[in-house]
């Protein structure tokens, strides 16, 4: 029997793909776990989604059970276990069934899993913040910063708009690189050091757009072989950001804040706001003389009340140290930086390997979960480039896309042979994904289609986005839902509604003959699989307060998004890769919308 289970879950790991990698050698430890093991696909419920999947990962329950949608909570600074704030999980989870026997879980950045609802022996250390209003937890997303020059020079294609939910963004949209102002010979420091130097400014964004610090750059040995940059506040060149947080502390001032090309600085100690935080820097280029530049940040995280208990927080900072997720950087063939992409990304995955070993050495505790994400991102940067019936096929992208993948994939990989290095007598270590991804070759604009046959009308706010006009729509999309549920905006029903109950049963069906009508011009496929009505989705899993009136699967290669007014579904161009609400059996080459699951130990 098991005495601890260690869930290492990761978004969009994808079977075939994960299978392609194991047999090339490139993850020797997820080889063993295969070899010495089980392994299996997982079907995941409509919508291919995180969150939904995940929840029900969690409680071994459909969504109809287990999902009540995005719900926001109140953040962590301003709750307690002993909150009565709403959850997201319509029904009792693992970690819960497991509290009530006494017996302690470990959830470090799993979906929903925030607040912890008066938990007595779960911990719950860097909630997800997916699918909930956590921003207040993290103080300001990576970044990356170049001058003008390298920032054109870099500019990324345009987003595909398809591969995101057309819920409030109506699009997955790449954002642009900060512009960094030219250096300048310094003037006003302090300490500056002997040789030729630079110096330039940037101002540290918190997630609202604030300021919350001007950190100054110092270019140094401009005329040697190893320039560098020092990142310090208040133009001192032997002032740094903060305090060092590395093992050496103060043996390392004076150098733990400055980096060389390719190089981080030490993780520094600052107080933003009155907030205790952690940030790193990386130099990402630096052109000769000095006058062209790139670099970069990491997360800004806190140091304090990310946890629950909190007094769990120091010794988990002393044994992995800060937490950070996320990268300023792509996953992505055109991304000259995808490099440090795959440098965050593996530090969180030995981050939460070691989280995991450390906070599992605690009395009575059973379990540690967590979704780790970056594989995902890989999937929906490259994933379209290794399609040979696409024109993005073939040349450089394609091979530096396989090599991405295979790295990103790679950081799981060093994650499950620290666990297996580490386990214990009677430890299970489970692998798995809540779906893979596939290629797109269509986009449909759901929104369109709805406002060209008069059900929905969409109309612009005063900050420039679109709002449902209410009193000209019959049906409409949820953005607290997957988007593959339509919903009638039915009187007595919804605050504003506009259809009469005795037309209730016509309407739906109108709506799903139009769904399974839409077929794209060229090819004269259909769009939608399946569309159902609500009392027949039990049949996807849906039922329930929450679920929508009709529920529908986009076929294989048709993807939601977002296209110009007037055009509801066309073919694209551009190199595309998606799941959500694609129907779930989608597998072709390398690509599936299939999860996994693999469990390695006694009684496998």
């Amino acid at each position: 029997m098991a005495h601890r289970i260690f869930v290492f879950g990761v978004d969009g790991m994808i079977p075939p793909l994960t299978e392609h990698l194991v047999a090339a050698g490139r993850l020797p430890h997820i080889a063993r776990l295969f070899r010495e093991g089980a392994l299996t696909k997982l079907l995941p419920f409509v919508s291919t989604w995180g969150p939904i999947n995940w929840m029900c990962f969690a409680t071994g329950a459909p969504p109809g059970s287990a999902w009540r949608g995005t719900v926001a909570v109140p953040g962590i600074e301003a709750l307690d276990a002993a909150s009565d704030a709403p959850s997201a999980y319509g029904c009792e989870t693992l970690w819960e069934a497991l509290d009530r026997q006494g017996r302690g879980s470990a959830i470090v950045s799993y979906p929903a899993s925030w607040p912890p609802r008066g938990l007595s022996h779960t911990t719950i250390a860097v909630p997800d913040r997916q699918s909930t209003d956590l921003a207040p937890l993290e103080l300001a997303r990576p970044a990356r910063y170049m001058t003008a020059d390298l920032r054109d020079r870099y500019r990324q294609p345009p987003g595909t708009q398809a591969g995101w939910a057309p819920l409030s963004s109506r699009g997955r949209k790449r954002p642009a690189s900060n512009t960094l102002p030219v250096p300048t010979p310094p003037a006003g420091w302090r300490n500056l050091p002997s040789g030729p130097t630079l110096a330039t400014r940037f101002p540290l964004l918190g997630i609202g757009g604030e300021t919350l610090a001007e950190i100054d750059v110092l270019l140094t040995d401009l005329d040697g072989p190893r320039s560098r940059a020092l990142f310090c506040q208040g133009q001192d060149a032997a002032q740094g950001i903060g305090e060092d947080m590395s093992d050496q502390g103060a043996a390392t001032a004076g150098v733990a804040y400055s980096a060389t090309v390719g190089e981080w600085t030490a993780w520094h100690r600052m107080n933003l706001n009155g907030r205790a935080a952690t940030v790193r820097f990386r130099l990402l280029e630096l052109g000769e003389g000095g006058a062209s530049l790139a670099l970069c940040h990491s997360e800004v995280f806190p140091l304090e009340r990310f946890a629950y208990p909190r007094a769990l927080e120091p010794d988990l900072l002393k044994t992995v140290g800060p937490y950070a997720s996320g990268s300023s950087a792509h996953l992505r063939p055109t991304d000259p930086f995808w490099a440090t992409a795959v440098d965050e990304a593996h530090y969180e995955a030995a981050w939460l390997a070691g989280a995991a070993r450390h906070l599992l050495d605690r009395e009575d505790t059973a379990l540690f979960m967590t979704v780790y994400r970056p594989a995902d991102s890989a999937n929906h940067d490259c994933l379209a480039y290794l399609d040979p019936t696409l024109p993005h096929y073939g040349g450089r992208e394609t091979e530096l896309a396989q090599e991405i993948l295979a790295q990103a994939y790679g950081a799981v990989d060093h994650a499950i042979g620290l666990l297996m290095e580490n386990a214990e007598e009677g430890d299970v270590i489970i692998l798995a994904s809540d779906h893979g991804a596939v290629v797109n070759h269509v986009t449909c604009d759901i929104y369109n289609l709805l406002q060209e046959q008069g059900l929905l009308t969409l109309q612009e706010t005063a900050e420039g986005g679109l709002a449902v006009d209410w009193a000209r729509t019959q049906a409409y999309i949820r953005p607290s839902r997957s988007g593959s549920e339509i919903f009638i905006n039915l009187r007595g029903r919804e605050p504003q509604g506009t259809v009469e109950p005795e037309q209730y049963e016509a309407l739906q069906g109108r709506i799903i003959d139009l769904l399974l009508d839409w077929r794209e011009p060229q090819s004269g496929e259909r769009a939608v699989a399946l569309a159902l009505r609500k009392r027949d989705s039990a049949l996807l899993g849906y039922w329930g307060d929450e679920a929508g009136d009709i529920q529908f699967i986009y076929n294989e290669g048709f993807v939601w998004g977002a296209l110009p007014e007037g055009i509801t579904i066309a073919r694209t161009d551009i190199p595309a890769v998606n799941h959500g609400p694609q129907i779930p059996t989608a597998e072709h080459g390398l690509a599936s919308n299939m999860g996994m699951l693999a469990l390695w130990g006694p009684g496998v």
